[in-house]
C-alpha cells in the first residue's frame, strides 16, 4: 500500500476506480482503448506530417512561442510551430485563435493552449450562432496543418481546420461543453482525427463545405471519444423547433448527431478505436442519426453507447460499431465504459479526471463537476423580510460574490458555497473574518503549476489557516514573483509588503499580506518567504529529527489526530521513532507502563512497524514486525498523520484518506462485521484494538503525556528485543507535565471540548522537557502552540482541506554553511571548494565582509591570515 506520507497528501490525485462492469464490456474496452498501440495504422496521411518532436526542433526563427489575451498570425509564412503549451486565455472574442486567416502559410503546426469561453452556459443554440459563433481556434494551411494538444471549454466549435486543397491532423485534442462542432472541417478537407476527448458536445463532425472531394481523399477518426451533452435549445437558426420532440419537448436541453455531411459524394469516412456516447434523439430528427455509409467507408472497433430508450434509431454499420444501449446494458455499465475510456485518456495525457463536488447551501446546482466547468448558481428567493446579502465560502471561485445568480469555475477540489441574507433596510455586521482564501502567483511558469502541490495558480498547500509559506522559484529566476492574495470576505482590506530579492536576508525575500477584517480590529498576517529551487547538487542537506506538529481534539466525538512532520529538508525515516502515549511520572516510566497486556500494545507505535499476533505474544512480547502496508518516509516538508475514530463520518474516504494510520476500537470500526475503513481507497491502515482505550491516538490532556522517542538500539526494529527497555531511546519531544496535572499550554487550561494546538512556525526541534521547561508558555506569546477553541465544521475543514497533514515552518539556517552576495558572484554549491569572484583590487577585509550576505547570522567567517583593515590579494 502507498501511503500518504510519501506523497505529501495530494489527496488530489487519490484516484480509484472499480470496476463493476461485466467480463465482456472490459474485454472490449480493452481492446479499444488499447489497439492503437498494437495495430500499425497503413494510411497513407499519417507519414506526410511532421512530428511534433521535430516541429519543436525546427529553427528558432520558425517557433513562435504564443502569449497576449488572444493570438492572431494571419500573415503566412513556411513551415511555423506555434507553441502555446504554456498559454491560457478566458477572452471573450469569439475567435481567440486565428493563424494563416488572411495569407494561409505552409505546414503551419499549432500546439498546447487553452481556450475558456465565456459565454453564458445558458445561452440557447440560436443565440449562440448569433452572437458567439467562432472557434476556439480557426487554422488555415497549404499542403498540411497540425493541431495538437489544444484545450477548449464553452466555446461555439472547439477547431476549425480551413483551407481548400491541403490536409490536416487534429490529435489530443480535449475539448467540453462545445456548443456546436467538436470538428468543423466545412471545407472538405481530407485528413486525420486522432486520440481525441470531445467530453460534452452539440455536434461532432461537420463536412458541409461546397468544395468538392478528390476521389482519393478521406477522412479518419482515430482512437477518439465523444460524448454529446444536452445544452440549451429553443430552436434552430432558421426558428424552427426540433424535428423529434414528442420525449423532450421543445426547450428541454438537446443536442445534435455524429455526423453532418452532404450525404453520396462525400469522401469515404474511417472510423476505428472510437467510443460514442449518445444519450437522446438528435434534434434534428432521426433520419440525421445514420453513421454515413458512402462508398468506402470502414469502420473497426468502436463502440457506441446509447441510453435513449430502446435500440439505437440511427442506421449502423454493418460491422465495425458495437452498440451497448439499455436492453443488453444496465445504464451504470454503459457509464463505466465510458467512465474508463476517458480516465484511461486523461491520465495518459496528464489531465486530472476527478469530478469535484459543489455544495451549495440554500441555492440551486449543489452537484459534480468536472475542473474548470463553469456552474451557474442561484440563491433561494428570501423569506419574508430578508434580502439577498451575499456569498460565503469558497468565494474565490465566484465570479459575483454580491450577486444572487453568478457563476462559479470549478477547481481541482469540493468547495462549498452558502447564499446568505440580511434584513430588509438594515446594515450588516461588520465581518471579522481577516483570512484569506488564496495566495496565488497568476505568472507562475506550467511546469510548475502541473506539480500536484499547486491548485491551479495558487501557491503550493495554500490553507486559509497557514499563515507562514516557502514558496520554490525556478532556479536562474530574476524577477520576484508578482504575488497576489484574494481575502475570503470581500470587505478586508489587505496591504502587502513585496520581496525585494530572490536571495538575500530572509526579510527581504519575504513577500507578507496583512488582512484587516471590516470590523478594523481582527488581523492575520500570511508570509511567503521566496527560495531559489537550486539544482540538487547545491542543496545543502539538513536531516532533522521529527517533531510533534499539530493535535486535533474533539470532545464530544472523541475523534482526535495527531500530526508529526518533517523539518529538514531531506527525506525522513519515521520507523527510526516511536511515539508513545500515557501518564507516567518520568520518561522510563512511560515507555515501561502498562507493557503486559495484548490490548495496550499500541501504547507504544514505531511507524511501519506492528506487533506479532497475539497467538505469539507471550513467546515475545512487545517486539516489533515490519508492517508494508504504512509507508513511514516523509518528504522534505511532509507529515505523518495518525488518527482515532469513534464517529462513522471519519471512517469516510474524504475524512480517511488524509490520514496514515487510523487506531481505534474495534466496535467503532465495524458495521454489521464489515470494516467501515475502505483501505485500498483512502491509502490508510487501521489497526484495531479488542477493547480498552490504550492506544497512541487516545492520548490525554488532562493527565497525560504524548512523547516522541528516538530508537538508539537496532535490534528493536530487527525484533530482537522488546521495545520497553528505556535505555534503548532518547526522547526528542514531550507533550504534557509529569505531575499528571491538565495541561496548560498557553498558561490556561486547554477548552473542555474542540480545540486544536498547533506549533508555531517557528519552532522546529521538540522539546525535551516538560510543561513551562518545554513546549509550554505562561502566555500564549510565550507559548510554542497556538491553542484555537474549534467546532465540528471547522475540524471538518482542517481534516479534509489538508491542513491536517501540512506543517508550515520558518526556513531553517542552523545548518547552512553558505553565503550569497549582491556585488560578488558566488559559486552555488555547498562543498568544498567554492569561488567568490569579482572582488576589485584594494578591496579590505572589512570591505569584503560588508558585501557578504551569511545564510544564517550565527555563522563564523574569517579571511584566514588577514586583519580588517589588510587588503586582500
Amino acid at each position: 500500500m502507498l501511503t500518504k506520507a510519501s506523497k505529501q497528501h495530494y489527496s488530489d490525485k487519490g484516484l480509484t476506480f472499480k470496476i463493476i462492469l461485466r467480463h465482456r464490456l472490459l474485454t472490449l474496452v480493452k481492446w479499444v482503448l488499447f489497439s492503437c498501440l498494437l495495430i500499425g495504422y497503413s494510411n497513407s496521411l499519417f507519414s506526410q506530417y511532421i512530428s511534433i518532436p521535430d516541429a519543436l526542433n525546427r529553427p528558432l526563427e520558425q517557433i513562435t512561442t504564443v502569449t497576449g489575451t488572444t493570438f492572431e498570425d494571419n500573415a503566412g509564412s513556411f513551415e511555423q510551430t506555434y507553441d502555446a503549451r504554456a498559454w491560457t486565455t478566458n477572452s471573450t472574442v469569439i475567435y481567440p485563435v486565428k493563424v494563416g486567416n488572411n495569407t494561409p502559410g505552409t505546414r503551419q503546426v499549432w500546439l498546447g493552449g487553452e481556450v475558456y469561453g465565456q459565454s453564458p452556459l445558458n445561452t440557447t443554440w440560436k443565440a449562440m450562432k448569433v452572437e458567439y459563433d467562432g472557434a476556439g481556434i480557426l487554422m488555415r494551411s497549404t499542403d498540411y496543418l497540425v493541431i495538437d494538444g489544444i484545450r477548449t471549454h464553452n466555446v461555439m466549435d472547439a477547431v476549425r481546420p480551413r483551407q481548400n486543397a491541403s490536409t490536416f491532423r487534429v490529435s489530443n485534442v480535449y475539448a467540453t461543453y462545445t456548443r456546436d462542432d467538436a470538428i468543423e472541417n466545412d471545407e472538405m478537407m481530407a485528413g486525420q482525427i486522432e486520440d481525441c476527448l470531445f467530453d460534452g458536445c452539440y455536434m461532432f463532425l461537420s463536412q458541409q463545405g461546397s468544395q468538392t472531394w478528390s476521389t482519393l481523399d478521406s477522412l479518419e477518426v482515430i482512437n477518439t471519444l465523444v460524448r454529446f451533452e444536452p445544452m440549451p435549445y429553443d430552436t434552430n437558426v432558421k426558428g424552427n423547433p426540433p424535428e423529434f420532440e414528442s420525449l423532450y419537448g421543445v426547450n428541454a436541453n438537446r443536442h445534435g448527431q455524429l455526423f453532418k455531411h452532404h450525404g453520396p459524394g462525400d469522401a469515404p469516412l474511417i472510423v476505428k478505436n472510437s467510443v460514442f456516447y449518445v444519450p437522446q434523439h438528435s434534434v434534428n430528427g432521426t433520419g440525421s442519426m445514420g453513421f454515413p455509409d458512402f462508398e468506402g467507408c470502414r469502420y473497426s472497433n468502436n463502440i457506441l453507447l446509447w441510453t435513449g430508450g430502446g435500440s439505437y434509431p440511427g442506421s449502423l454499420p454493418a460491422t465495425g460499431v458495437t452498440e451497448y444501449n439499455l436492453i443488453n446494458s444496465t445504464r451504470e455499465q454503459i457509464d463505466q465504459i465510458w467512465d474508463n475510456a476517458v480516465n484511461d485518456w486523461i491520465t495518459r495525457h496528464g489531465y486530472d479526471v476527478k469530478p469535484y463536488h459543489l455544495t451549495v447551501v440554500n441555492g440551486s446546482w449543489d452537484g459534480d463537476y468536472n475542473w474548470k466547468t463553469e456552474v451557474v448558481i442561484q440563491a433561494d428567493a428570501p423569506a419574508g423580510g430578508k434580502v439577498f446579502d451575499k456569498w460565503t465560502g469558497d468565494i474565490k471561485y465566484v465570479a459575483d460574490p454580491q450577486s444572487p445568480i453568478t457563476t462559479v469555475n470549478m477547481p481541482i477540489l469540493d468547495i462549498s458555497l452558502i447564499a446568505t441574507y440580511r434584513d430588509v433596510n438594515t446594515d450588516p455586521e461588520p465581518d471579522q473574518n481577516a483570512r484569506l482564501s488564496a495566495i496565488t502567483w497568476p505568472e507562475a511558469p506550467a511546469f510548475l503549476r502541473q506539480s500536484p502541490q499547486w491548485n491551479d495558480d495558487t501557491i503550493p498547500n495554500f490553507s486559509s489557516g497557514i499563515f507562514t509559506y516557502e514558496l520554490k522559484v525556478p532556479y536562474g529566476a530574476t524577477s520576484v514573483p508578482a504575488l497576489m492574495a484574494i481575502p475570503e470576505e470581500l470587505n478586508a482590506q489587505i496591504s502587502v509588503k513585496r520581496a525585494k530579492v530572490l536571495a538575500g536576508p530572509l526579510q527581504d525575500r519575504t513577500t507578507t499580506f496583512t488582512v484587516t477584517a471590516e470590523d478594523d480590529t481582527t488581523v492575520n498576517v500570511y508570509s511567503v518567504i521566496l527560495s531559489e529551487e537550486k539544482p540538487v547538487e547545491f542543496v545543502q542537506p539538513f536531516k532533522a529529527d521529527p517533531v510533534i506538529s499539530d493535535l486535533l481534539h474533539m470532545r464530544v466525538f472523541n475523534e482526535r489526530c495527531i500530526e508529526i512532520s518533517n523539518p529538514g529538508n531531506v527525506p525522513l525515516d519515521l520507523s527510526d521513532y516511536m511515539l508513545v502515549a500515557g501518564d507516567g511520572s518520568n520518561p522510563a516510566e512511560i515507555i515501561t507502563d502498562n507493557t503486559e497486556d495484548y490490548n495496550d500494545r499500541f501504547l507504544r507505535y514505531v511507524p511501519g512497524y506492528t506487533y506479532q499476533p497475539e497467538a505469539f505474544w507471550g513467546v515475545s512480547p512487545n517486539t516489533i514486525t515490519k508492517d508494508f502496508e504504512v509507508n513511514p518516509i516523509i518528504e522534505p516538508g511532509g507529515s505523518f498523520v495518525l488518527a482515532r475514530a469513534r464517529n462513522w463520518k471519519f471512517f469516510t474516504d474524504d475524512f480517511a484518506m488524509n490520514y496514515d494510520v487510523l487506531m481505534t476500537n474495534e466496535s467503532y470500526a465495524f458495521d454489521d462485521g464489515e470494516p467501515r475503513l475502505d483501505e485500498e481507497v483512502t491509502n490508510t491502515k487501521g489497526y484495531y484494538i479488542a477493547s480498552g482505550f490504550n492506544y497512541v491516538t487516545y492520548w490525554r490532556k488532562d493527565f497525560g503525556q504524548l512523547c516522541l522517542f528516538k530508537i538508539l538500539n537496532d535490534s528493536i526494529k530487527a525484533g530482537l528485543k522488546p521495545v520497553t527497555d528505556p535505555n534503548d531511546f532518547e526522547v526528542i519531544d514531550l507533550i504534557g507535565h509529569w505531575d499528571g496535572s491538565s495541561w496548560q499550554v498557553t498558561g490556561e487550561e486547554l477548552p473542555w471540548n474542540e480545540h486544536r494546538m498547533e506549533r508555531k512556525p517557528q519552532y522546529w526541534r521538540g522539546a525535551t522537557l516538560p510543561g513551562l521547561s518545554g513546549s509550554f508558555g505562561a502566555t500564549a506569546e510565550e507559548s510554542e502552540w497556538i491553542v484555537s477553541q474549534i467546532n465540528w465544521g471547522s475540524a471538518e475543514e482542517a481534516i479534509t482541506s489538508g491542513a491536517i497533514g501540512y506543517h508550515s515552518f520558518d526556513p531553517v539556517f542552523d545548518y547552512a554553511s553558505t553565503v550569497t552576495s549582491f556585488v560578488y558572484k558566488v559559486s552555488g554549491g555547498y562543498k568544498t571548494p567554492q569561488h567568490i569572484t569579482g572582488v576589485t583590487a584594494e578591496t579590505t577585509v572589512s570591505g569584503f565582509m560588508s558585501n557578504i550576505i551569511k545564510a544564517d547570522e550565527d555563522q563564523t567567517l574569517e579571511v584566514m591570515g588577514k586583519e580588517n583593515d589588510a587588503v586582500l590579494a
